[in-house]
This record gives structure tokens, sequence and C-alpha cells, in this order.
């Protein structure tokens, strides 16, 4: 099997893990003590969701074979997802700040309660997720494609500034000008501030 055939194999083994989360974990919790560890464990549950769901996953894997993502590098694929989700629970805060309270109540660790209730906010709001996950993409894209060292995503855009109400060359020409900044030198033998 090729790279990118194992890539898109992969990519839809999770994909389908995150539509039904819900039986991912139980599957994992299951399969968990009897595994070596815990990527052998989500392997094992991810594999037993194929062959409960073969037409979605069969599905999945024809999507991403045919659209494999290379266009869009893996550092930015998983950067531009943890800031659309984020994005997304300041957006929802109250419905996120009440799944996530349900889900420690059920006895959850904090990441698997976050994770939990942000898989239901992005099914409830997928399309607004989509949205911004596409923004996101965009404005990593822009940043690495201009390739300044002092601009970064999170830096490059103030909190509340919207990209969608720019036109499509004024995000880049914006971040492109944003100068450098250099760290603050330090005198050999002095301490650090």
């Amino acid at each position: 099997m090729t790279t990118s055939a194992d890539r898109a194999r992969t990519r839809a083994l999770r994909l389908l893990a995150r539509e039904r989360y819900a039986e991912y974990a139980g599957i994992y919790a299951q399969v968990r003590p009897a595994a070596s560890g815990r990527y052998q464990a989500r392997n094992w549950a991810r594999m037993q969701l194929r062959h409960r769901y073969p037409g979605r996953y069969l599905e999945l894997h024809a999507r991403e074979q045919a659209s494999p993502g290379t266009e869009v590098p893996a550092g930015i694929r998983s950067k531009s997802w943890q800031r659309a989700t984020g994005r997304l629970a300041d957006l929802r805060a109250p419905a996120y700040r009440e799944l996530f309270t349900r889900f420690r109540a059920q006895g959850m660790n904090r990441p698997a309660a976050y994770d939990r209730a942000m898989a239901v906010l992005r099914a409830a709001d997928s399309d607004l997720f989509t949205q911004m996950l596409a923004e996101e993409y965009r404005l990593w894209l822009a940043v690495s494609a201009a390739g300044t060292p002092g601009a970064s995503a999170p830096d490059a855009r103030a909190p509340g500034d919207v990209m969608g109400a720019q036109a499509p060359g004024q995000e880049r020409a914006r971040l492109t000008a944003q100068p450098a900044r250099s760290p603050p030198r330090r005198v050999p033998g002095e301490k650090a501030p």
C-alpha cells in the first residue's frame, strides 16, 4: 500500500471515529484493558467502527482518496482544526459550558469532556464550523506563503476580526506588512528576565 493510500485510510478512519464519537469512546473503553497501549486500543476501536459501518467508511475513504488534502500541509490542517474549534467554542460559549459541565458530571476528565462537547457543537453547527475551518486554512496558508518569520496566525488577526469582511488580497497584504518582531538581545553573563 502506498503512503498516500495509507493516509487516505487513516483519515477516513479518523473521520468515522469523529462522526460516531460516542460509539468510538465506548469501544475504546472496552478494548483499552486488553491492548498493549493507547495507540493499539485506538486502532482496534477504529477498526471495529469500520466493520460496523462499512458503507460509510468506504464513502469517507473514497472521498479522501479523491481529494487527499495534500494542498494543505498536515501542520496547517492541525492548527486550523484547533483554532476553528476554539473559535466555535467562543461563539457558542453558553452551550459549550453546559455540555462540558454535563460531561464532567458523568465522570469524564477535562480533555475528554472538552472533546465530547466540541464534537456535539461541531455536529450542531457543521456549516459554521466548516466556514471557520476554511477561513483558518486560508489564513495559515497566507502566512506560510508570505514567509514572514514574525507573523503567526494567532498574532496576525486581532480578536473579533472577521476574515470574510476583507477583500481576498487584503488579508495577505495585511499579514505581510506586519514587521517581524526580533527577540530581546541578551548580554552574555547576564541573567534572563
